[in-house]
């Protein structure tokens, strides 16, 4: 009965009161969710390849799940398939106990030559997907790099050299009479353009100035007429 009692208390005391523990582990949850789930977007599978439309169909099991597997990238080694079946087989292997290591060797190398064609026969029936199409590799822009960086110094000393003449043009001992008539009459309209501008402005503010001084004058003669009427007010 007093432990039916406790739990009651604490339920419904967690009802409306929260302790700091429980503050901070809220506080804490947003961030281990975030956190997870951000783990989870960047390990989550990727397709890279997908089968081609007209592609042959894969009749075995084993073939489908090998083609599924390289369609997320996954490539595992080549698979050792064990010959031997029968009881009586085994025990045949069993008992001999020869094997040659050397056969052993060349074995495994052709089951992985065979493996690799298979690979290469399930490949030649993908195609890549458009998420995975405008990636270039580290090896392929270094590779780009590479070939243009002759190309890129040739044309930055072509661009040093034009800088240097056109610098070389722009001196007044090349220039001939016409170009620096020209330059002359250009300075000249920039500093006439310049100048209107500035008359602009200041006919502007002489024509606020005016009107400001013309409404003092009106405010001077209303005032004026105004002490006159009281002046000769006060003397009749």
């Amino acid at each position: 009965m007093g432990d039916y009692i406790r739990s009651y208390s604490v339920s419904q005391f967690q009802k409306t009161y929260s302790l700091p523990e429980d503050e901070d582990f809220l506080q804490r949850k947003e961030k281990a969710i975030k956190t997870v789930t951000d783990v989870f977007d960047v390990y989550k599978p990727l397709r890279k390849y997908k089968r081609q439309v007209g592609a042959e169909e894969l009749v075995d099991e084993e073939s489908r799940v090998h083609s599924t597997l390289l369609e997320y990238g996954r490539r595992y080694g080549f698979s050792k398939q064990n010959k031997v079946d029968k009881p009586e087989d085994k025990k045949v292997v069993q008992a001999t106990g020869l094997v040659s290591g050397k056969a052993e060797t060349s074995e495994e190398e052709d089951l992985q030559a065979a493996e690799e064609l298979r690979i290469k026969a399930l490949m030649s029936g993908m195609a890549v997907m458009a998420t995975e199409e405008g990636k270039l590799t580290a090896s392929t822009v270094g590779q780009i790099v590479g070939l243009q960086s002759e190309e890129i110094k040739q044309i930055a000393s072509e661009y040093a050299e034009k800088q240097s003449e056109l610098s070389a043009e722009d001196r007044p001992e090349r220039l001939g009479a016409a170009q620096q008539h020209q330059r002359q009459v250009a300075s000249l309209n920039k500093q006439i353009v310049q100048k209107t501008k500035q008359l602009t402005e200041l006919q502007a503010k002489s024509a606020e100035a005016q009107t400001g001084c013309d409404e003092a004058k009106k405010k001077l003669v209303e005032v004026s007429h105004s002490l006159l009427a009281e002046l000769v007010e006060k003397r009749l």
